[in-house]
């Protein structure tokens, strides 16, 4: 069973494994949310979703994604850096829709999570875990 996923192209493994990531992340937010809003400020609770979520998601997409061989202290630094920028554009994205569109804070964050998903794959594949050229000079 295992050999076959890994067989599997590295899309369809993202969006397995990035699935999996993404229910768990969500299922966090909403119970932060639950918890936390009108107690903290809703960017506070999107930070405290990545700082639950980044470990599970960085050990789960290089090893079962990108099938990474690299030093983990390498790619984990660049991972915090991509993480870091993906809470930023998280952020932004949220404040448009809680000041501007005025969708609640659980949906604002459903509809975020689809954006995301593709900035996050290609900031991983080409930065985070990005594997060396081949190319013969």
């Amino acid at each position: 069973m295992v050999n076959l996923f890994f067989k599997l192209s590295e899309k369809l493994r993202y969006l397995m494994i990035g699935g999996l990531n993404t229910i768990i992340g969500y299922l966090i937010f909403i119970s932060l949310t639950l918890i936390l809003e009108g107690k903290i400020n809703y960017i506070f609770i999107v930070l405290l979703n990545y700082v639950f979520g980044f470990n599970v998601s960085f050990f789960n997409f290089k090893y079962f994604v990108f099938k990474s061989k690299k030093r983990i202290r390498d790619e984990y630094f660049k991972t915090i850096n991509s993480y870091i920028l993906l809470f930023f554009i998280n952020s932004f994205l949220m404040i448009i829709f809680q000041e501007i569109l005025k969708v609640g804070l659980i949906l604002s964050q459903g509809i975020i999570i689809i954006f995301m998903t593709i900035i996050t794959y290609l900031i991983h594949k080409n930065y985070s875990f990005k594997k060396e050229s081949t190319v013969e000079k």
